[in-house]
């Protein structure tokens, strides 16, 4: 289901036309919003069509790019590595040659 907002100023604009200029322009912009086509028009109506479908596509291409800021976003927050990090060990404890790492014969027999 697509939605859209009809904008206020666009009946305001066409309030002083005949209603059969009004209904064909508003039946123009549901079909364009519905199925993105553009149906036939007296030339008026197609007239003001084409400046509502100004908005309309520049509202959507804004819309698009905002989702498409906030996906990239999203992926740079997202950690994704199959290396292991620097800062861990991988090695055993007992390789250990310094500090309290060290295991020895000594430590394991007084346990």
């Amino acid at each position: 289901m697509k939605n859209f907002t009809f904008a206020m100023k666009w009946h305001e604009i066409l309030k002083p036309y005949s209603d059969d200029i009004r209904r064909e322009v508003y039946d123009a912009i549901i079909e364009y919003v519905a199925t993105g086509t553009v149906i036939e028009m007296q030339p008026l109506a197609r007239m003001a069509f084409d400046f509502i479908r100004y908005e309309i596509d520049e509202k959507a291409r804004r819309k698009e790019a905002r989702l498409a800021k906030k996906q990239q976003k999203e992926a740079q927050n997202t950690v994704t590595t199959t290396e292991t990090p620097a800062n861990v060990t991988t090695s055993d404890p007992a390789d250990h040659q310094h500090g309290p790492d060290k295991i020895t014969d000594e430590y394991l027999a007084s346990r």
